[in-house]
């Protein structure tokens, strides 16, 4: 019997069926990414909708800007933008002596109010009405915030996804998103709805990074830009880079590149404080990094200016012995004779008198630590009951998988990235009383960082398994 020998297929059948295979497997990657996006897209929604429904039983302020750390961001923005101050819509201590304070100390950075100025200078081209009235300029603006702060979700989502499969971008989207009432940042013209959109930012950035030879070099300093932002918002974040830049210079050494590649993120970690000095000096003639340290001091220990007087210099005595004209909130004199360089000379003396008390320094600092969690402090009484063990079992393997991810190069960016967002505050916490609204912005971040350090791990580990078993 004739075997029949079949003759392969002319070259350009083959071709078809390659192209036709290639035009299916786009079409599927295509319908996934499709099917990716919209559950995140619910994901987002449905965080935002439960909050939206939680926020309608209460009272929650919207953007007041008025009194209180809200207002003191719009008058300090004014100031250096060189606006008018319309002084009917501050209560009355911005007319006297906070009013004075504020002119003399640059006590606020000028980030959230910029951002307010802009919105309100935009919205008013559109409709006058809208921008006059800070009621429903406060509704508008706020509205803007969510929808930036879901875009940075999305984007975060589209990295991840891109780097570490849709699963698993999803469960870390989760946990950005909830528990869901950290959506209430974005109520109040704080710091917080912008630190937060900059983290998540600046986290997406990172993922996009780490495992990229190329992207580590001009990456790194774009990681950290959004860093120099937030530190024009509050001023500890500006230590931020300067904690991150040795792991980033020890990544580019593993990778065999050279240091002039760290230059951009060294430079970028200069220009954080000098642009900081900029902004003080040039509109305040204020040399110090963090202006107000004395208030904080005065606050947070009740006894800071009755340390300094019981030897004062001559700049600080008209602090001293004083009953009247005491600033009812931070509990120091703000009499029309305490001008800006008596104030300095307060904002000066802080850091002698923490490092005389290191017990004390010492105690805030791991206060500040244990304060820190991937679940900050107001959301729970939406979980149940116990949940606070779990919270706190959480936290510590993050800490545990941070920790260890130190000491591999793969994961030692992710490591130091998630780190930094627990010790900066810390920091803060010496220096000032922290509210624990100050920890909502990293809500969920180290948590993320520290799976994504264990999912790195266990490849690595199954990796040097297998070539275990080729060589023997």
């Amino acid at each position: 019997m004739e075997v029949q020998v079949l003759s392969p297929a002319p070259p350009i059948v083959a071709f078809s069926r390659l192209a036709y295979a290639r035009r299916m497997k786009r079409a599927i990657g295509s319908r996934r990414a499709v099917i990716a996006w919209v559950g995140a897209v619910v994901l987002i929604l449905v965080s935002l909708l439960t909050y939206q429904s939680f926020r309608q039983g209460y009272n929650i302020p919207v953007w007041q800007v008025d009194h209180f750390d809200h207002a003191d961001f719009r008058y300090v923005a004014e100031i250096f933008w060189g606006e008018p101050h319309d002084l009917r819509t501050y209560q009355p201590d911005f007319s006297e002596d906070w009013g004075r304070y504020l002119d003399a100390v640059p006590f606020r950075g000028i980030g959230v109010g910029t951002y307010y100025l802009t919105l309100r200078a935009l919205i008013g081209f559109v409709n006058p009405g809208v921008a006059a009235d800070p009621i429903r300029l406060g509704v508008f603006i706020a509205w803007s915030m969510k929808l930036l702060l879901a875009s940075a979700y999305a984007i975060f989502f589209g990295v991840c996804r891109r780097r570490v499969g849709t699963r698993l971008a999803l469960l870390c989207l989760a946990l950005l998103l909830f528990p869901w009432k950290t959506w209430i940042l974005i109520e109040e013209m704080l710091v917080e709805p912008l630190v937060r959109i900059l983290f998540v930012l600046a986290m997406s950035v990172l993922l996009s990074i780490h495992e990229s030879r190329g992207r580590l070099r001009l990456g790194a300093a774009l990681f950290l830009f959004p860093f120099l932002l937030a530190a024009h918002l509050k001023a500890p974040w500006m230590f931020y880079p300067l904690l991150i830049l040795p792991a980033i210079v020890l990544r580019l050494h593993a990778e065999k590149l050279s240091l002039r590649h760290a230059l951009p993120a060294v430079a970028l970690t200069l220009c954080v404080p000098l642009t900081l000095l900029l902004v003080n000096v040039l509109w305040w003639q204020d040399l110090t990094l963090s202006p107000g340290a004395g208030l904080h001091a005065q606050f947070k220990t009740g006894e800071y200016t009755s340390s300094l007087c019981r030897s004062p210099t001559p700049l600080v005595t008209v602090f001293c012995n004083r009953t009247t004209k005491l600033n009812s909130w931070w509990n120091v004199y703000m009499g029309p004779d305490a001008l800006p360089e008596n104030y300095r000379a307060l904002d000066r003396g802080v850091l002698p008198y923490i490092l005389h008390t290191p017990q004390r320094m010492i105690t805030d600092a791991f206060d500040g630590l244990r304060v820190a969690s991937n679940v900050p402090e107001g959301a729970m009484d939406i979980l149940p009951y116990g949940a606070s063990l779990v919270i706190l079992l959480l936290d510590i393997s993050t800490w545990i998988l941070l920790l260890v991810g130190l000491f591999q190069k793969e994961t030692i960016l992710l490591s130091a990235a998630g780190l930094g967002l627990w010790i900066i505050p810390a920091i803060g916490a010496i220096f000032a009383l922290y509210d624990p609204r100050y920890h909502r912005p990293m809500a969920g971040i180290p948590l993320i960082l520290a799976i994504l350090i264990a999912v790195k791990l266990y490849g690595i580990w199954k990796k040097n398994g297998k070539q275990q078993k080729k060589s023997l």
